[in-house]
């Protein structure tokens, strides 16, 4: 079973109520939990292995009176002893950092000992840069102009059906400074009894190729890229965390049933229309609800509308190196 990686919420908190061993310092407290997940300031992801919390992180966003945008204090993070050294910790990182975006945060920083080395590893795999203080202060610059970020990606998901390539293809055809295209599926979708031999199933397949893309597009150079295809956010963040200088957006495509069914009909696909599909359409919304990730009702809007929408969520070329 894939571990869920997602950003609790207000009503999330019986999911508390089941924490593996380990993970956190002390015994979840009810009132605290609910006192946690009402505040609008507090954060938590969190890895869930079949119901079971195994990893979080949490953070607070806050404002400064001599700051013009908000900053993200990452207070604690943490995995189960019988999870470590799987990517949980790089994935609920990735899940408060990308919430920091969302929020328009300029900086996440926090604070860890000298002598923790796989915390020290972690945040530095990461791109994060040590301040200069007495303690070991790690900062991760998630606001424009970010010191290695040389190149924008977006990342634009959904089921079939929901228009990502005409979508795409009209904003590739407007971007006058260039935007690179990839499909997903152009990496080659190996059959069922492939998957398995090679990858260990669908979903492992879907991880390696999500990460294969994001390694292929880091090499490529290209400064303004867009990839478009099914695959999870859950696969996507943990991919990108090795490439720091990829500054990154995921945005989700949907429609309803029926605008689907019509679509994939028109296009002599009509089969690919079934309760199946459905599930994975209504499993990417939750990972998008999940992680506070941006979602394009393309159901009752034109091809021009949703590529207009799409060209608003295009990250911004970073600037060059900050003046010393």
């Amino acid at each position: 079973m894939t571990i869920e990686i997602r950003l609790l919420d207000e009503g999330d908190a019986h999911l508390l109520t089941r924490v593996a061993t380990g993970t956190f310092d002390n015994p979840v407290d009810p009132d605290g939990t609910r006192e946690f997940l009402a505040d609008p300031r507090h954060h938590l992801a969190v890895a869930i292995d079949d119901g079971t919390i195994v990893a979080f992180v949490s953070g607070v966003h806050y404002a400064h009176p001599d700051k013009r945008f908000p900053e993200m204090w990452i207070n604690e993070a943490q995995v189960a002893p019988g999870y470590r050294r799987r990517g949980l910790g790089t994935a609920v990182m990735n899940a408060i950092l990308a919430k920091a975006r969302a929020l328009e945060c300029t900086e996440a920083w926090l604070i860890t000992e000298t002598h923790n080395e796989p915390a020290n590893r972690l945040y530095t795999s990461m791109g994060a840069s040590e301040g200069p203080h007495d303690g070991v202060v790690y900062t991760y610059d998630v606001g424009p102009g970010h010191p290695v970020s040389r190149r924008s990606l977006l990342v634009v998901l959904g089921a079939s059906g929901v228009g990502k390539t005409a979508a795409v293809r009209v904003l590739g055809e407007r971007e006058e400074a260039g935007l690179a295209i990839h499909h997903f599926d152009g990496i080659g979708v190996p059959d069922p009894d492939a998957m398995l031999r090679d990858h260990g199933g669908p979903d492992a397949w879907q991880a390696d190729a999500t990460r294969l893309w994001i390694e292929r597009i880091d090499a490529a150079g290209e400064p303004r890229v867009v990839l478009e295809g099914q695959t999870r956010p859950s696969f996507v963040l943990p991919a990108l965390a090795d490439h720091v200088a990829l500054r990154a957006r995921i945005v989700l495509l949907e429609c309803s049933p029926d605008v689907r069914a019509e679509r994939l009909g028109g296009r002599g696909q009509r089969s690919l229309a079934t309760e199946e599909m459905e599930r994975w359409a209504g499993y990417l919304r939750g990972q998008a609800d999940a992680l506070s990730l941006p979602v394009i009702d393309t159901g009752s809007t034109s091809v021009a509308e949703v590529a207009d929408a799409l060209h608003e969520h295009l990250p911004p070329l970073p600037k060059p190196d900050r003046p010393g």
